[in-house]
């Protein structure tokens, strides 16, 4: 996944780059290993630009929670019981012929209080139910440390590139 070390500049050149074998910056053409020497290079250049995605659940407290999921547009509401915590989540998804509807996600958790410890399964099912989990684009690190997000931001995110690059 791209981190903000990338603008949106620097990858349409490295693609460009790498789609006319411009990779390195001499001309390597006489040399049999030149295949070799580009993916070393593009290897080189992805590892300043990327970081890995990360999985799983990490132990918070309900008040961090509630800070991470404000990130997310997120809204609690107290259920009829006091144990529990409704949270919601709005988002838009493309509908019949490619309207914009809008839908409600909601899921519920056990409330301890702001100071006690949120459980994993809770995390896990509330993240699945409000599509803030790796099948919706949004890793361990895009959730917990608002990292930059994966896949299918990346793609929102540098649409005008492909879209450039496209065009090509």
């Amino acid at each position: 996944m791209l981190t903000d070390k990338c603008s949106d500049d620097d990858l349409f050149k490295e693609i460009l780059a790498i789609a006319r074998h411009k990779v390195l910056d001499y001309d390597v053409d006489f040399l049999h290993d030149k295949a070799d020497r580009e993916v070393a290079a593009i290897a080189s250049w992805l590892s300043h630009k990327i970081r890995r995605l990360e999985q799983g659940e990490r132990p918070i407290t309900f008040r961090k929670l509630r800070q991470i999921l404000a990130h997310f547009d997120c809204d609690f509401e107290n259920s009829s019981s006091r144990s529990k915590v409704c949270i919601t989540r709005k988002i838009n998804e493309s509908g019949f012929l490619g309207f914009k509807t809008k839908r409600t996600l909601q899921t519920y958790i056990y409330y301890g209080g702001d100071g006690r410890e949120v459980t994993r399964k809770d995390l896990n099912r509330l993240r699945a139910d409000l599509h803030l989990d790796d099948e919706h684009g949004i890793d361990s690190a895009t959730f917990y440390a608002n990292e930059p997000a994966s896949t299918g931001e990346f793609i929102q995110k540098f649409s005008k590139i492909l879209k450039r690059l496209s065009g090509l």
